[in-house]
C-alpha cells in the first residue's frame, strides 16, 4: 500500500500531523490552554480507532453463530456455540463507544486545523457521500442475501421481515450519526460558543482520569429513559442512539483540546482488565438487557474508553509500515465487510462444522479479501478521495 496517504478518514484521520499556522483558520487556543506543538503524531490513537473498525468483523461474524439468533439474524445456523455469543455481546459494549471517542477527537483536529467551514465541507464528503451512494447498495445486498438464505432454508420463518425489501442502513448507520454530531459541533463554532468553561473543568478532571468513570451513570440514564439504541435498524435518526453516543463523541473532543497535557491518561492504561473482565461477565451471563446488567456495561464502556486511550498514549511513534498500511486500509474494509461476512455465513451454513471453525474461516477470508483489495481502490478509484486516500498518479 505505498503510496497511500490518508488525509482524513472521514473521522478517521489517521495522520495525526500540525502543520504550521494556516492563516485565517487557525483559532487561537481559548483562555487557560497552550497550544499544541506544531508537528505530532500518535500512532496508537490511529492503532485503537482502526482496532475498533476491524473489530467490526469479529463482532458481526460471530452473531450467526449465537444460539436461538434465527428470529434476529439473516442466518439460522447449525452450529452455534455460547462462547461466541458471548464474544459478539462483550465486543458491542465498547467498540463503538470508543470509535465515538476516536472520532470526536480527531473531528477536533480537523476543525483546528482547517477552520469551520472548510471541516463541514471535508466532513460532507468523507461521510455524507460514502453514506449516499452505500445505502443503495446495502438495500440491494440485504435483500439478495436474505433471498438467497431463504432459498437454501437457513432464513428463519420468525425473521421479521423475511426476504422482502427492507430500508435500513445496517452497518452504514454511523455515518448519518457522525455527521450529525459535526455538523452540530460547526454550527457551535460558527456562532462564536466556544464553552471554554467545559473545556477548563476537562482539563482540571482529567488530572485524574478515573473520575470519568462516573459518566457511565450518564450512559445507564440513556439506555434505562429511552432504550437500547439500535441504529442500524431504521434510515431516520434515532433519539436513543443519538443521545447515546453524543457523550462518547464530546469526551473525545475535549480529549484533544488537552492532549498535550493528558499524561494522566498513561496511568489507565490498566482499566482495559476490567473492563473486559466485567464486560465478560455481562455478556456469559446474559444480563445485557437486564437493568443490572446495563449498568455494568455503561460502566465497561468507559472503562474501556479510558483504559485505551491510556494504551495507546503509550505507543511511541516508529516506522511501522506493515501496520500503517492496515490503518490506511480500515475505513474501506469496515465499508465493505458487511456484505462479505453475511455472504460467507450462508454458504457455510449448512455445513456440519463447528462453530468455531467456520468462525475462523468467516474471519480469515473476510479480512484477506478486504484488505487485499484495499490498495487497488484506495489509490485507483474515486472511492479513495472519499476515504481520505491520495490517488496515485498516471
Amino acid at each position: 500500500m505505498r503510496g497511500i496517504h490518508l488525509r482524513s478518514l472521514s473521522s478517521f484521520d489517521v495522520r495525526l500531523s500540525r502543520p504550521g499556522p494556516v492563516k485565517d483558520t487557525q483559532p487561537n487556543p481559548p483562555p487557560g490552554e497552550r497550544a499544541r506543538p506544531a508537528s505530532a503524531r500518535y500512532d496508537g490513537l490511529d492503532m485503537v480507532r482502526a482496532a475498533a473498525m476491524l473489530l467490526g468483523i469479529t463482532a458481526h461474524a460471530a452473531v450467526a453463530y449465537a444460539p436461538d439468533m434465527g428470529r434476529w439474524y439473516f442466518v439460522e445456523e447449525v452450529s452455534t456455540d455460547a462462547g461466541l455469543e458471548a464474544l459478539q455481546w462483550l465486543l458491542h459494549s465498547f467498540r463503538m463507544q470508543v470509535f465515538f471517542v476516536l472520532s470526536g477527537l480527531f473531528a477536533h483536529l480537523v476543525m483546528d486545523k482547517r477552520g469551520p467551514d472548510a471541516f463541514l465541507a471535508d466532513r460532507f464528503r468523507r461521510l455524507v457521500w460514502p453514506l449516499l451512494v452505500g445505502l443503495p447498495l446495502v438495500v440491494l445486498y440485504d435483500k439478495g442475501l436474505r433471498t438467497w438464505s431463504q432459498a437454501q432454508g437457513t432464513l428463519s420463518p420468525l425473521y421479521a421481515g423475511g426476504a422482502e425489501w427492507l430500508f435500513r442502513p445496517l452497518h452504514l448507520w454511523f455515518l448519518g450519526y457522525l455527521f450529525l454530531y459535526v455538523a452540530g459541533a460547526w454550527l457551535l463554532a460558527r456562532v462564536g460558543l466556544r464553552a471554554g468553561w467545559l473545556t477548563r473543568a476537562f482539563g482540571q478532571v482529567l488530572r485524574w482520569p478515573e473520575l470519568f468513570l462516573a459518566l457511565a451513570a450518564l450512559t445507564f440514564a440513556s439506555v434505562h429513559w429511552l432504550g437500547e439504541p439500535n441504529p442500524a435498524m431504521r434510515l431516520t435518526p434515532e433519539l436513543a442512539s443519538l443521545v447515546y453516543y453524543l457523550p462518547f463523541f464530546v469526551f473525545g473532543w475535549l480529549v484533544w483540546s488537552h492532549l498535550e497535557r493528558a499524561k494522566p491518561l498513561l496511568r489507565a492504561a490498566w482499566l482495559v482488565a476490567p473492563g473486559l473482565a466485567l464486560g465478560f461477565f455481562v455478556a456469559s451471563r446474559h444480563l445485557q438487557f437486564q437493568a443490572s446488567g446495563q449498568a455494568l456495561n455503561a460502566l465497561v464502556a468507559w472503562l474501556m474508553v479510558l483504559g485505551s486511550l491510556g494504551l495507546a498514549l503509550r505507543v511511541r511513534h516508529a516506522p511501522r509500515p506493515v501496520l500503517r498500511a492496515t490503518v490506511e486500509a480500515s475505513y474501506w474494509v469496515y465499508l465493505v465487510h458487511h456484505p462479505l461476512v453475511v455472504a460467507a455465513q450462508i454458504a457455510l451454513a449448512t455445513l456440519p462444522w463447528n462453530a468455531w471453525l467456520k468462525y475462523a474461516a468467516v474471519v480469515i477470508a473476510v479480512a484477506a479479501l478486504s484488505l487485499a483489495s484495499a490498495p487497488w481502490v484506495l489509490r485507483r478509484t474515486f472511492l479513495g478521495g472519499w476515504l481520505g486516500a491520495r490517488r496515485a498518479p498516471g
